[in-house]
């Protein structure tokens, strides 16, 4: 008889708890489906252990550790949501950080009418069937989506991973909470302060770290404002972004179509997009960035979430016969 995998109590629980609350997402919704993309590599920020999501956020200097559950099926999704913390929080800022949460998980989003249009698309239609209730897993902000592109520029994921991994172990701020350290994401002021000698043996190139040290300047001299991208257009956001050195169209897709939820935006010239597209259409090669935008602009707002189950399907071999990237 097989037993239930019960993960072991992460550091996280010795904390105080400052909230609890339930999220009821628009169903089929599925939090291991969503958590897929945290499973493939090892992660400091954000951690799934199979059953549970954990993150610790520092917003307004004050910490908060994030645990989330699914408590009900896919088709009558329960979400339960823990806040802890060394200290009170103002409620205003752990109200901040549950928006943020549900931001990150999709828990707001009704795919529903998108899957109905799946289900008349004979490409997606069997990737769709076979993940019910995933959503795109976003990252937590500009900041972290920038970060992370930026290290993964022309090098693999899992390098990738591993040196956003390291920066974070090196400069994200901290907690020690029974001998275990808990790491949040390096703020835009810690990032200004970088330099190619402090991030050498991170391996970290120092086209990168100038990079990084740029975003981070223009985020604190106030040339970047991240509160206004929203309400910005797609042209001007992405050319207050690009005008960042070393932010390219490339970063600046991925944080409008992911970050921003601008659904009908996705990174065209992304060669792993643009070979799973392939794949997926049975081209025999990768698509054209001119392709990879016809085929986006025929999703319309839907296009980053008929990509995210793509993406996900090429990483699940039986998935419409799309094999690993």
């Amino acid at each position: 008889m097989m037993t239930a995998h019960v993960p072991s109590p992460a550091p996280d629980d010795a904390l105080p708890v400052v909230r609890r609350a339930v999220i009821s997402p628009p169903p089929p919704y599925s939090l291991a489906r969503t958590a897929t993309a945290l499973a493939r590599f090892p992660r400091l920020l954000n951690r799934w252990d199979g059953t549970t999501y954990r993150r610790l956020f520092r917003l307004h200097d004050a910490f908060v550790a994030v645990a989330v559950q699914q408590m009900g099926s896919d088709v009558a999704p329960i979400l339960a949501l823990t806040m802890r913390s060394p200290a009170a929080v103002p409620a205003a800022t752990l109200d901040t950080v549950q928006q943020i949460v549900s931001q990150m998980l999709g828990t707001t989003e009704d795919i529903r009418p998108f899957m109905a249009r799946a289900e008349q698309d004979d490409l997606l239609a069997p990737i769709v069937r076979r993940l019910p209730g995933l959503r795109l897993f976003r990252k937590s902000g500009v900041t972290e989506e920038v970060v992370v592109d930026i290290l993964a520029q022309q090098i693999s994921l899992p390098f990738a991973y591993q040196t956003k991994a390291r920066l974070v172990a090196a400069f994200g701020p901290r907690i020690v909470v029974h001998g275990a350290t808990l790491f949040a994401l390096p703020e835009p002021a810690i990032l200004a302060t970088l330099t190619p000698d402090m991030v050498r043996p991170l391996l970290i190139s120092r086209q990168k770290a100038a990079a990084m040290r740029a975003f981070g300047e223009a985020v604190v001299s106030g040339t970047l404002l991240l509160d206004a991208l929203p309400a910005m257009t797609d042209a001007d956001a992405t050319a207050v972004l690009t005008a960042v050195r070393g932010v390219g169209p490339w970063t600046a897709h991925w944080t409008l179509g992911r970050t921003l939820a601008r659904g009908h935006i996705v990174p065209v010239g992304d060669v792993g997009v643009q070979a799973m597209l392939g794949k997926l259409a049975g081209l025999g090669r990768k698509m054209t960035p001119a392709e990879v935008r016809q085929w986006a602009d025929a999703w319309g707002d839907d296009a980053m979430t008929a990509l995210a189950y793509v993406i996900v399907g090429a990483w699940t071999p039986e998935d419409a016969g799309v094999s690993n990237e």
